[in-house]
């Protein structure tokens, strides 16, 4: 069950970001794609405490290469 979550936000739309999310959200296990809101904010589930959720989706958005963070920003958490 989340408790919260972890905030993406892409800062430069587009066919890289668009491959960034994808694998993330493949990397994290999670079905679906993660796709940003209107304003541009990708909202991603906690399952356990923030420290270990944020260590992971870090590590996924690492794993998507070197670029990531010219393209995806990794935000504070919004509880739910």
């Amino acid at each position: 069950m989340a408790h919260g979550a972890l905030t993406l936000y892409v800062k430069n739309p587009g066919h890289r970001a668009d491959e960034i999310l994808a694998h993330t959200a493949t990397e994290l296990g999670l079905e679906g794609a993660l796709s940003p809101d209107d304003d541009g904010f990708v909202r991603v589930g906690l399952t356990g405490n923030y420290a270990a959720s944020r260590d992971e989706l870090e590590r996924a958005l690492q794993t998507s290469g070197p670029d990531w963070h010219q393209h995806v920003q990794l935000s504070s958490p919004r509880a739910e």
